[in-house]
């Protein structure tokens, strides 16, 4: 979702299905790759904020935070400053291609 429309997605718990079905009809959570499993107990909550990473108004990738230090849901002040990196990044990548 957050790659096709090139909105961020600040999510609570990536394995609720019922959240990710409120924020998007087809989302789901597919942990293929186990990301950020370190961080938590299998009862844990698991936030997840992603970020669009956009290069001449087009999304290109995404930038993805796993886990706040507490593992509580990502603050407002979180997501700004992700935004901020992320403008960033995108940035750089402008100048390099």
């Amino acid at each position: 979702m957050g790659i096709k429309n090139g909105k961020l997605l600040r999510i609570t718990d990536a394995a609720d299905d019922v959240e990710l079905k409120s924020l998007w009809p087809d989302l789901f959570w597919m942990n293929e790759n186990h990301d950020g499993d370190e961080f938590y107990q299998s009862s844990d909550k698991r936030p997840l904020l992603v970020l669009p990473l956009i290069l001449d108004g087009s999304p290109i990738g995404v930038l993805k935070f796993h886990a706040t230090l507490d593992k509580q849901s990502f603050s407002e002040i979180s997501q700004e400053v992700a935004v901020i990196v992320s403008q960033i990044i995108s940035g750089l990548l402008r100048q390099t291609c």
